[in-house]
């Protein structure tokens, strides 16, 4: 089978950014190394007030190289005042159970403790007890490890963003660690944690031996301040404090200010959709020998006047949305990505038009359903997959509907935007699909039954609206926007 994972993915992102008129959004991707370091979580019931203290972010570091030359050059951020904010936001979450104190340290004094200190613990006194600490149960320690605030180059791949920092609770009565949590990112209610990295933006992606320019400050410092502010909420939660905090899908959608908006000269665009003419039924047994992979027209479904009707409605409030003539069946053939799985974006089909100013154009995309090994297994489309084990053969059965939606300007037929469908997150994985029940699922789909049919149908109709919204939303098309920038620390509540 042909194969896509996150990989090819991030190299698809990559490549198109190489033309200078596309677009491409970036949005926080869960994932790094398979498994967290694990946490000890211990007792909080004699702490009752506690002395919040960051040593997170006095530097950042940029790394790169081929093989085991990796270069890194570190440079300094203290002016970003991002343990400022971490102790004034953390402060604001544990002051819902614990009494927060303040107290004077130096933040960069905390950062160079070895880590040893802390995770033998019998250290942690040397630096600890040389901050006053009268009234105080327990410090709360959030400090950088490992390769801290870092931004990792990559060659022919976008670059990533990581967090990487602890958050230690320290006993000062016993000065004993009292817990130990690592760094983490979770961003849908019943998603599993994962290592808080991002994917960097094009501007991230080459630098002037290894120093930020004023640009790419400004955008790392945006960039770390949305990851830290994340992935501490994610972080403090997985230590079990009791507090209060906000749900992982939390999150507040705002007007895009006129000055903001990335497409101010595009008022009419026309909506095409082109990939619901076939449904798959595919099955991934535990060889290639028992996989199938079958294919029926859905032509009678309509799904893509469906599907154009929800981009519509999404779309309403921000462009004047036309009809337009199009060859449907030409632009069967479009696709963003070739055989190889390289960025070449094909729309036959597709006209030039001086009636809008541009096209949002829905295609069929190849997304990882599973991987197993060196073999990696893809969906595109619109389908259903079901996988089992040896315990159950029916373990998984998921719609989906794996797709990338493209702008396209109508002059020149250029791609301005481009962003791989996407679920919001009130589902538990970040590309369309859910689970249905087993009774959908068929092996022989040629001959499916009418009533069996249109359950499909219908589950396919439940899952496209949120995804297609999503899409468009974090798109900037809707008019509307994600307000995932938290305040700055001079604008949250002070310990």
């Amino acid at each position: 089978m042909k194969h896509i994972g996150l990989t090819a993915i991030i190299a698809f992102f990559f490549a198109a950014a190489a033309h200078a008129a596309t677009v491409f959004i970036p949005i926080i991707v869960p994932g790094g190394p398979a498994g967290l370091p694990p946490a000890k979580i211990g007792n909080y019931d004699n702490i009752h007030s506690v002395a919040i203290i960051s040593g997170l972010a006095s530097t950042a570091a940029i790394r790169g190289g081929p093989g085991i030359f990796v270069k890194k050059k570190e440079f300094d951020i203290q002016d970003w005042k991002l343990d400022e904010y971490v102790v004034a936001a953390a402060t604001d979450y544990l002051r819902t159970r614990f009494v927060v104190k303040s107290v004077k340290y130096d933040p960069a004094a905390l950062r160079r403790v070895p880590d040893q200190a802390w995770y033998s613990g019998k250290n942690a006194k040397g630096f600890l007890s040389t901050i006053p600490h009268e009234g105080v149960d327990a410090f709360v320690s959030i400090r950088a490890v490992e390769n801290g605030l870092s931004l990792q180059l990559r060659d022919q791949l976008p670059s990533i963003e990581s967090a990487q920092y602890q958050i230690e609770i320290i006993d000062v009565r016993k000065w004993e660690l009292v817990a130990n949590i690592p760094s983490q990112l979770l961003l849908r209610v019943g998603a599993p944690a994962s290592f808080p990295i991002r994917l960097a933006g094009p501007t991230l992606n080459s630098f002037n031996d290894f120093v930020p320019d004023d640009k790419q400050r400004m955008q790392l410092q945006s960039d770390m301040l949305r990851l830290v502010s994340t992935s501490l909420v994610a972080t403090l939660r997985a230590a079990k404090l009791g507090i209060e905090l906000p749900p992982p899908d939390a999150r507040k959608i705002v007007a895009i200010p006129q000055a903001d908006d990335p497409f101010p000269n595009i008022k009419t665009v026309a909506v095409v959709s082109t990939i619901g003419d076939q449904f798959e039924f595919r099955h991934l047994g535990f060889s290639i020998f028992s996989n199938s992979d079958q294919k029926i027209s859905i032509a009678d479904w309509n799904l893509d006047d469906e599907i154009e009707a929800f981009a519509r409605k999404a779309l309403k409030d921000r462009f004047t949305v036309k009809d337009i003539s199009f060859d449907r069946a030409a632009l069967r053939g479009a696709s963003l990505v070739d055989a190889q799985h390289h960025y070449n974006p094909s729309f036959p089909g597709l006209s030039a038009s001086p009636d809008v100013d541009a096209f949002i154009v829905f295609v069929k995309h190849p997304i990882e359903l599973l991987s197993a090994g060196a073999a990696t297994y893809e969906g595109a489309g619109v389908g259903m997959w079901n996988h089992g084990s040896w315990v159950d053969a029916e373990a998984v059965n998921q719609i989906y509907a794996h797709y990338a939606v493209v702008l396209i300007d109508a002059h020149t037929l250029k791609p301005l935007a481009t962003a791989i469908g996407t679920a919001s997150p009130k589902y538990a994985a970040p590309r369309p699909r859910k689970d249905v029940d087993k009774s959908l699922w068929t092996d022989k789909a040629l001959s499916i039954p009418p009533n069996q049919r249109e359950e499909v149908h219908r589950a396919l109709i439940d899952l496209l609206p949120d995804g297609v919204e999503e899409t468009l939303l974090r798109m900037d098309l809707t008019g509307m926007t994600i307000d995932d920038m938290p305040p700055m620390p001079s604008q949250v509540s002070a310990p």
